[in-house]
């Protein structure tokens, strides 16, 4: 869904008159003997390297902002009607800072991928399919040894251009779901989950200090990370704009408020009020190298209030409803609740059919237990070709072929060639002795959305016997 609002354009602009305000005070910088003192890309004598020796990578240390998503416009949540466009929506914002000794710098190859294809090469604005080129990008890793820096870079994932955004965007950059508690398992990244976003790609860029984010930067026992207890803070490049070099320097934050198109969970009809929790997770895909993959995510209770308050259960399937064989199966699903009881027994979300007839669930949720509708699993046998009776020609000219048993019989020739339907079929003029092939093919409906066929294939040959010439 694509949400576009006044706070979206204000906040591009707020990116683009903030990369002008760093550009400016970094040129003025320049003119400032204080900038040999400090850690920069050019000088690493005031760098810190963590593990405190004098030669080190230094790497960025990405992470979710607790603070962002549980303060003031951290999320909104909409009813399932009246809301236009925000139907049934939940909205998050997501703050990423870099913690870390080191900046983020990501920038665009010659190589990128086009309609399915890799191609190596300048990515055209346009892939000739009128989708937008996927462009294979690198992370730029910086070095100290001693006060030297230094670079080398490794390969990071892929970056395209967004149409909603108007701008490049590195790909699965967040993953935002909605997801139901699970005790039973440690990581909250593994619970069921209600609703969620597509891994989003986003463009990568110092929208604030961390200095000055109203504490969005912090460390894992929740204290406040400023200019005065992150190290290195500041070092980094400043990329103007959202284009084909990106990055996020050293104590600074990336914000997507969460009024930014793509920041929104569908939340399923039916879904009950009550407690959930969002989960938010930056490079699920691991694309970067950074200082501490162990903090990427972040767990936040919330309390839906605008949802239903009536319990309701409902079966779905892949497969639609019809058993073809002894050996089909069809798998059966409910809807998301905290228990389940199926009409045979079983107690799964889940289950596993192989024989045919009705089935229902109870369905157990925050607001209740509900029965769903009945579904009727019907069973049909294979079709078969009971009686086949060939010919033989003594001469050129047309043969009869027959067919008859359960199913409609479909005749091909020895190429696969469709030649006729019915249980009779007369062969065209033959001049030699050829075959053919008959299918027993029953199709039906399996659901509203679903049609199925079976089929059971034999051959049949046609004998030409010419008479004997000497």
């Amino acid at each position: 869904m694509n949400i576009v609002s006044n706070s979206h354009i204000n906040y591009i602009m707020r990116r683009s008159i903030l990369n002008k305000v760093i550009v400016f005070i970094a040129l003025n910088t320049l003119c400032d003997s204080k900038i040999y003192s400090q850690c920069s890309l050019n000088n690493g004598s005031a760098c810190v390297c963590e593990d405190g020796t004098s030669a080190c990578l230094l790497l960025p240390d990405l992470v979710i902002s607790h603070t962002a998503i549980t303060g003031v416009n951290g999320y909104k949540e909409y009813s399932q009607s009246g809301n236009t466009l925000f139907n049934g929506q939940i909205l998050v914002t997501g703050a990423t800072p870099n913690t870390g000794y080191g900046p983020l710098h990501v920038l665009t190859v010659d190589t990128f991928v086009c309609s399915g294809d890799t191609i190596i090469g300048k990515a055209p604005t346009l892939c000739p399919d009128g989708s937008n080129p996927k462009i294979f990008v690198k992370q730029r890793i910086y070095t100290k040894n001693g006060s030297a820096i230094s670079s080398y870079d490794v390969s990071a994932g892929i970056m395209s251009y967004h149409n909603t955004h108007l701008h490049m965007h590195v790909e699965d950059w967040l993953y935002v779901s909605l997801r139901m508690k699970n005790s039973l398992t440690p990581d909250p990244r593994q619970w069921d989950i209600v609703g969620q976003a597509a891994k989003i790609s986003f463009c990568l860029s110092d929208f604030d200090e961390c200095s000055q984010s109203n504490g969005y930067c912090r460390d894992n026992a929740n204290q406040v990370l400023d200019s005065s207890n992150i190290n290195n803070y500041g070092m980094g490049i400043r990329t103007p704009g959202c284009d084909k070099e990106q990055s996020i320097s050293v104590g600074y934050v990336d914000i997507y408020p969460f009024n930014t198109p793509g920041m929104n969970i569908t939340i399923p009809y039916g879904t009950c009020n009550g407690q959930y929790w969002l989960v938010v997770e930056v490079d699920p895909m691991d694309h970067f190298m950074e200082s501490n993959n162990n903090n990427n995510w972040v767990a936040v209770p919330i309390n839906l209030t605008k949802q239903s308050n009536t319990p309701v259960a409902s079966i779905s399937t892949k497969q639609g409803r019809v058993l073809c064989s002894g050996t089909d199966s069809i798998v059966l699903k409910a809807n998301l609740g905290t228990s389940y009881l199926w009409s045979n027994g079983e107690t799964t979300q889940s289950i596993i059919v192989k024989q045919k007839g009705n089935y229902s669930v109870n369905v157990t949720n925050q607001c209740g237990t509900a029965l769903s509708d009945t579904l009727k699993i019907v069973a049909l046998a294979d079709p078969k070709i009971i009686q086949v009776s060939a010919d033989t020609i003594c001469q050129t000219g047309n043969a009869t072929l027959s067919a008859s048993g359960f199913g409609e019989m479909y005749w091909y020739d020895s190429t696969g060639v469709f030649q006729f339907k019915g249980n009779h079929f007369v062969t065209p003029v033959i001049s030699s002795t050829t075959k053919y092939l008959v299918s027993a093919i029953t199709s039906f409906a399996a659901d509203t959305f679903h049609t199925m066929q079976v089929q059971t294939t034999l051959h049949l040959t046609v004998l030409l016997l010419l008479p004997y010439e000497a």
